[in-house]
């Protein structure tokens, strides 16, 4: 929620809200990723233009944990692994792998939570 406030703060660029997660020492990939989950939110979850928000950190660190967050946020708010995959699959292969890793990752983390367990 940190970066959902510094974008109000912050005229609602991406770019600066970037600039400031690089100063987060300890917290940057955290800041990254939160800043993908407001990417994918404020584009109404549209894999394009949500990729696009992304790719307008700085840095590899900035895109690659952008991208990982927003597709967490996919798959938090929505169930939704087919959009979260689309949407590690739009960018490099450097980025695409570690996306798709914690995609699958989450995955399991997120059915062992969100599904109903019997007996």
């Amino acid at each position: 929620m940190q970066t959902s406030y510094a974008l109000q703060t912050q005229g609602n660029e991406f770019t600066k809200v970037s600039k400031l997660c690089a100063t987060v020492e300890a917290f940057r990939s955290t800041c990254y990723q939160s800043l993908g989950s407001d990417a994918a939110g404020q584009n109404n979850y549209d894999v394009a233009e949500t990729r696009a928000t992304c790719m307008l950190g700085k840095s590899y660190d900035a895109r690659s944990n952008c991208v990982i967050g927003a597709a967490k946020t996919f798959v938090s708010n929505y169930q939704d692994y087919a959009r979260a995959k689309a949407l590690c699959q739009s960018v490099d292969a450097d980025i695409r792998a570690a996306c798709l890793k914690a995609v699958n990752d989450y995955k399991k983390v997120t059915k062992l939570n969100f599904e109903p367990r019997l007996g």
